[in-house]
């Protein structure tokens, strides 16, 4: 994975498991999507990069998507593959 792509991959992956502790979402971050591996330090600086940008925000120790942060994702045309990997893992959890 490019390392310009690493906030585009963190934001979508925030909005499949919104609302999503820190704990968690790095969790899933690595496994999912770092070729290599990232530092903590690393991750909240991504995360940091998102609330800066207002593309998510934190409420009460949890992250979620914002609307303009929904917008990123449709230009990138990953609304359908959000809503599938949303299914597999609500199916993961029951």
């Amino acid at each position: 994975m490019y390392e310009a792509d690493q906030p585009l991959l963190l934001l979508y992956l925030v909005n499949v498991l919104q609302p999503v502790s820190a704990t968690e979402l790095r969790r899933e971050f690595l496994k999912n999507f770092s070729g290599s591996p990232v530092s903590r330090s690393e991750f909240e600086a991504l995360v940091l990069q998102l609330l800066h940008n207002r593309l998510i925000l934190r409420r009460e120790k949890l992250y979620a998507v914002t609307s303009t942060g929904l917008q990123r994702i449709s230009t990138f045309g990953l609304s359908r593959a959000r809503d599938r990997n949303r299914l597999f893992f609500i199916k993961r959890l029951l």
